[in-house]
């Protein structure tokens, strides 16, 4: 099983985006997103993490059990 920062960078992955662009999306510095990525700390406010979750699935970003995919990839 993957970790929660694991997915954040797979998801950023899918995507081609940078920590910097993400950052910017989310209104944190990169450097949160890089203490995310490495599970060094991972936002205590749960309105962050449903912000970065929502701007993913917006893009088309499906969270599964031990990863990330493609919402179309799972209907396909």
């Amino acid at each position: 099983m993957i970790s929660q920062g694991q997915q954040l960078r797979a998801a950023r992955g899918l995507l081609n985006w940078s920590r910097p662009k993400l950052a910017e999306r989310v209104n944190i510095s990169p450097q949160s997103v890089a203490y995310w990525e490495r599970a060094s700390a991972i936002p205590r406010e749960t309105e962050t993490l449903k912000a970065v979750r929502r701007i993913f699935e917006n893009e088309g970003v499906k969270f599964i059990p031990g990863g990330v995919v493609f919402a179309s990839a799972l209907a396909a």
